[in-house]
Formats: structure tokens, sequence, C-alpha cells
């Protein structure tokens, strides 16, 4: 999917590693702005330029509600999205912070290093 604010793409997920049910509607898992890290299944994070970082776009729950769960994600570049739909990745969120409540400054700081 194309938006103004980039290139995002509807990504399911299987949560047979949580080994536990999640109340999407209560749960403050995968909120939109949050930062997550995707990397080919076969590699397991060891190869940093394999990784690949987007943030949560939306997380609308009657896709949450489908058998794998579905959510959106932006990507940062997006030379970054060359995925084959038949590869499998691994996902991990950082629960310990929410960037779309400082996207907005970081965005201005970029500008702002590209000024004479």
């Amino acid at each position: 999917m194309f938006s103004p604010r980039g290139l995002a793409a509807k990504v399911a997920f299987s949560l047979s590693r949580v080994k536990k049910h999640i109340r999407w509607e209560q749960s403050k898992r995968l909120l939109t702005g949050t930062i997550v890290v995707l990397s080919p299944f076969e590699d397991g994070f060891r190869t940093p330029s394999e990784c690949v970082v987007a943030t949560v776009a939306a997380r609308p729950l009657d896709g949450l509600a489908l058998n794998p769960p579905e959510i959106d994600l932006f990507f940062a570049a997006s030379e970054d999205f060359d995925f084959d739909p038949a590869r499998k990745w691994m996902m991990v969120e950082c629960r310990n912070s929410f960037y779309e409540a400082s996207r907005h400054t970081l965005l201005a700081l970029q500008h702002m290093m590209r000024e004479p």
C-alpha cells in the first residue's frame, strides 16, 4: 500500500512462540507507532544488514482477530521492502519506548542537519 508517509504492507504473523492468548483490545502490544525489527527466520538477528526496521502503521482489531493475525507496517526506507511472500521472518517489538511521540521531533532534527 502507498500512503503519503511512505510504503506500507499488511503483514500476517504467528503467535506460536507467545504461548498464551492475547486480548488485543486490552493489549499494549504492537500499538500504532511502535518500532519493530524483522529478520529472516534462518538468520535469527545474527546479521545486522539483514534486519529491516519498520513502525506499526495500524493494528485494526478485525485484522488481529484473523488466524493468522495481521497488522500494517511502515518501512523506514522503500528500498528495505523487497520481501518474498514465501520467506519466513522473525519480528521483535521495542516494548519500552514509543516512537510515534518522538517522530516529529526526530524529523525536524534531520531537516535541521541538512540546512547550511
